[in-house]
């Protein structure tokens, strides 16, 4: 069944000055009552609603040509919280259609995939391709919000002036996120999977694949004072972002008390920050990974951080390779509180810039392994200082250090460092203190 929306008996207008909510409601009930079907928008098309619709299932919705517009008709100045809403559907492909609140934005997210009742995983195979995204950005906003979902695909979309771009709550599975771009008008993460540390409610996400993104974080206003120290912290943000919410780096470490992400692919995303200093304004950890394992990332690059480029946390049983940090404001590639991880054939140059002058917990290095982590083996990597630069940054290629806390230290071990090639570091190719620590 294929649905011109501006045909009897809908009649949407469809030229963005009249409420086309009711067409768009009887389309997707004939939809539900025949079993599926197409609702297509002609070429040109500029559709207002004024409330959020209700997405059934084994629907397509899509643009005959071009990319038809949809934004929030708020002519009774009332909030809400999104445009479509998906609660136990399956089968649901948005394609070829640009979201344009036009600074009208909802609460919650333009699309959001949802489930309300007790079982984990209650929509199945959501696909949203070629879309837009403008203007979803209320703090705490996401442009796509899914929960409780098996089998999302998003990509060929553009993100731009929101604050979350793609956001995963709760227990999802079967993710794919590529070939998206995320411009410097994002306000927040460009990529967000959440899960939760409480194991007795196991949600997390399984089975991801994240590639060939670009994202591009934005500035942040600086929080330095005029006596050069800083007051609290940037509203700074990561281009993509994996957490479960433990902070424990102790526990994790003997198998961990928290719900993990698992079987992630990273592979060939682009994130470039404003090369800034954190607290001057600049990015949070470009690629921040927590709580996850068995994962693989490899063939990313990391530029202008203004902390790390890779920064990898409380993760277990992974490969991280082939990728690229370079001109980042404390180390390249961070490990902390992490076991049983391969680095292998990264590039690493001119990171620890320091560039705002607060960091103190010199060295940084390229690749820095700290928090207790074990084994770890790196070999094969290549640090190095860019010529286009003024001076030399990199202290170290490889730094293996302890950390103080509840005056206690916690030192790396059964690390092995080999066949690295380091050259133009401040100090050398290697800072060491663990006893353990092998070199071949």
């Amino acid at each position: 069944m294929l649905i011109d929306i501006t045909s009897s008996p809908y009649n949407a207008s469809a030229d963005g000055t009249h409420d086309d909510t009711k067409a768009l409601k009887a389309a997707f009930e004939t939809i539900a009552n025949n079993g599926g079907g197409t609702v297509e928008f002609p070429k040109n098309a500029f559709v207002c609603i004024s409330e959020a619709l209700n997405l059934p299932s084994n629907i397509h919705i899509t643009t005959a040509s071009g990319k038809a517009r949809i934004k929030y008709y708020n002519a009774a100045n009332e909030e809400t919280k999104y445009l479509f809403l998906g609660n136990k559907i399956s089968n649901v492909t948005i394609s070829n259609i640009a979201f344009d609140t036009q600074h009208q934005s909802p609460a919650v997210a333009a699309i959001l995939i949802n489930g309300y009742g007790k079982e984990a995983l209650e929509n199945s195979q959501i696909s949203i391709e070629n879309c837009e995204f403008k203007g979803i950005n209320k703090k705490g906003a996401c442009a796509v919000r899914v929960q409780k979902t098996n089998g999302i695909t998003v990509k060929n979309c553009l993100f731009e002036d929101s604050y979350i771009g793609i956001g995963l709550w709760r227990r999802n599975s079967t993710i794919t996120i590529h070939d998206n771009i995320f411009t410097d008008s994002m306000l927040n993460n460009a990529i967000r999977l959440t899960g939760t540390v409480d194991t007795k409610k196991p949600e997390y996400c399984d089975d991801v694949s994240i590639q060939d993104n670009h994202i591009t974080v934005q500035a942040k206003k600086s929080v330095i004072q005029a006596n050069g120290k800083p007051k609290g912290r940037p509203d700074s943000a990561s281009g993509i972002y994996l957490t479960c919410g433990d902070k424990d780096y102790k526990a994790s470490l003997h198998g961990g008390k928290s719900n993990f992400h698992c079987d992630v692919r990273i592979v060939q995303n682009r994130i470039e920050g404003p090369r800034l200093g954190f607290f001057n304004g600049g990015s949070a950890d470009l690629f921040a990974i927590k709580d996850t394992k068995n994962f693989l990332c490899t063939k990313n690059v990391a530029i202008g951080s203004g902390d790390l480029g890779f920064a990898f946390e409380r993760c277990h049983h992974g490969e991280v390779s082939h990728n690229t940090a370079e001109e980042n404001n404390s180390c390249g590639i961070g490990f902390a509180g992490s076991t049983a991880i391969h680095v292998l054939h990264n590039k690493c140059g001119s990171n620890e810039q320091t560039r705002d002058g607060i960091y103190q917990n010199t060295p940084y290095g390229g690749i820095r392994i700290e928090y207790g982590s074990r084994d770890i083996f790196v070999e094969n990597n290549v640090f190095y200082h860019l010529p286009s630069l003024p001076k030399v940054t990199q202290q170290y290629g490889v730094v293996i250090k302890y950390t103080y806390k509840n005056k206690i230290k916690h030192y790396p071990s059964n690390i092995k460092v080999g066949n690295n090639q380091s050259s133009d570091q401040v100090f050398g190719a290697v800072f060491n203190e663990a006893d353990d620590t092998q070199f071949f």
